[in-house]
């Protein structure tokens, strides 16, 4: 399969899971993480820890700040809401769905295979070839190991043997892709419009 299909797939699956309903959103968020955490520990792990704040945020945001009835015992006593705890269960699904899915996508189809499918799927688009460059850029800095603090982001980069140019290999894509990207994009239309 193109990696343009995989990465259509991936984003029509994204709209489609926004869309379920509650209980069907946290049993496939659980799902998608524990076959990221088998089938792509490492990278669905760094993502999970990049993203930590941001599940944070979001808990909090939606705990403290929604109103409704109370919890029973200290979590009411907190400020924790009904509401507040549906509505973060579903957010924090959502987003560990989405980076559960999106480590499979990059285990599946590697750096190149991101990089091939988005520079086709960029199609005549003037920006294809900075959009190439700059995913490329993103993606060699999130592989990194070892985190880096701001001040280094910001600091000028003594690496020598940084490579020049890039070499994408974006095969064409068949009429059977084609026909399968299209199917995607109106089954996520669908999804859109529909009402659960």
């Amino acid at each position: 399969m193109h990696p343009a299909v995989v990465i259509v797939l991936w984003a029509a699956g994204v709209v489609v899971i926004h869309r379920l309903p509650m209980p069907w959103l946290v049993g496939l968020a659980l799902a998608l993480t524990l076959i990221a955490a088998l089938y792509a520990g490492q990278r669905g792990a760094r993502l999970f820890m990049r993203a930590r704040w941001l599940f944070l945020t979001i808990a909090a945001l939606f705990l403290w700040t929604t109103p409704g009835e109370f919890l029973p015992g200290l979590m009411g006593r907190l400020g924790f809401t009904h509401e507040g705890l549906a509505l973060a269960l579903g957010h924090l699904g959502y987003l560990a769905a989405v980076l559960s899915s999106l480590a499979i996508v990059h285990e599946r189809l590697g750096q190149s295979g991101l990089i091939a499918g988005l520079y086709r799927l960029a199609g005549p688009l003037p920006i294809r070839d900075a959009l190439a460059v700059r995913l490329h850029l993103v993606l060699d800095a999130l592989e990194e190991k070892k985190e880096r603090s701001w001040r280094e982001w910001l600091a000028p980069s003594d690496e020598e043997g940084a490579p020049e140019s890039l070499r994408v290999c974006a095969k064409p894509l068949s009429a059977f892709d084609r026909a399968l990207i299209a199917a995607c994009l109106f089954l996520a239309l669908v999804a859109v419009g529909m009402q659960w």
